[in-house]
């Protein structure tokens, strides 16, 4: 009696663990860039870069590059926003 409820325990673990690793499967992306002056060509750095009606950014480092990840499939609009600049 004993080994069957062991068995069943081990079957729905499993059953279980199956499952949560389907719900945590999906895939995500990631949006990489360079933020840069149009004219000058030179990087523009702690530019907010974010998607529209997301949670979703990052600010730009040094170089003008950022990365945005755990991006769910879709089609996004990207904002980048900086003072000084429309």
């Amino acid at each position: 009696m004993l080994e069957k409820r062991i068995n069943l325990t081990v079957i729905i673990l499993t059953t279980l663990l199956c499952a949560v690793s389907v719900t945590f499967a999906q895939e995500y992306g990631q949006i990489k860039g360079r933020v840069v002056d149009r004219i000058l060509k030179t990087p523009i750095q702690e530019a907010q870069v974010y998607l529209e009606g997301q949670y979703l950014g990052d600010v730009t480092d040094y170089s003008g590059a950022y990365e945005i990840r755990n991006v769910p499939p879709g089609t996004y609009t990207l904002i980048v926003d900086m003072m000084g600049y429309e």
